[in-house]
């Protein structure tokens, strides 16, 4: 497993980061995601033989948050 930290921008309300949160770990390969919305940290544990970095980051895109 690694585990990465990312910097997420626009999340504004817990509902946010959950949405995050969940969508992230429906997501085949991520075993755990915890988002925080008031400083953007949100740190995804996944599985890189079944998903790669590139595509957490696409997958938080698609959900209309951006990763700096």
């Amino acid at each position: 497993m690694t585990e990465v930290m990312l910097d997420v921008s626009g999340m504004s309300c817990m509902h946010c980061s959950a949405r995050l949160t969940k969508g992230l770990e429906a997501f085949d390969g991520v075993k755990k995601c915890i988002a925080n919305h008031e400083s953007g940290a949100t740190t995804v544990v996944f599985d890189e033989s079944k998903v790669s970095l590139d595509a957490v980051k696409a997958a938080i895109e698609d959900m209309g948050f951006e990763v700096k």
